[in-house]
């Protein structure tokens, strides 16, 4: 089903107009107004796009868990955040890939089980988590842009 998720998503993001609102809305909010996008539309959309995900989502975990408990996602958007960000999608937004962001969750998959299989707790498993996105963010940072940082 992940599978069929993501080629689904590659498909809308390379080949619909909406994308390229997404990604104009996420770049500049400012600029995207005044190149005739509906700003307020677009994001309604995409809080209803990710509400739909996220439900699927949750769906998948419970039929997997076989029970379904309104705190099973807790403690999972640290998670989330760095994949997306592991994945080169910078927290400024305008920029990004649903490859690499399917590649940046592998990776933070693979790095929560590896962490699970050599027995770390979870409170470590969290500060690594943290150290990774602290990390990746840095990496992500266009100095250029910014003024404080050269």
């Amino acid at each position: 089903m992940v599978i069929v998720i993501t080629v689904i998503m590659w498909y809308i993001y390379n080949n619909f107009a909406f994308s390229r609102e997404v990604r104009a809305v996420g770049g500049a909010e400012k600029v995207a107004t005044l190149a005739g996008i509906r700003v307020n539309k677009i994001k309604v959309q995409v809080f209803i796009l990710c509400g739909a995900l996220a439900g699927l989502a949750g769906c998948f975990q419970a039929a997997r868990s076989y029970a379904a408990t309104p705190i099973m996602g807790d403690g999972m958007e640290m998670d989330v955040i760095a994949a997306v960000v592991l994945g080169g999608t910078p927290m400024s937004g305008g920029i990004g890939s649903v490859l690499t962001t399917v590649l940046g969750a592998l990776i933070m998959c693979i790095l929560s089980n590896g962490m699970n299989i050599i027995g770390l707790s979870a409170d470590i498993q969290k500060v690594v988590k943290g150290i990774i996105l602290i990390f990746a963010v840095c990496m992500t940072v266009d100095r250029k842009r910014m003024g404080v940082i050269k």
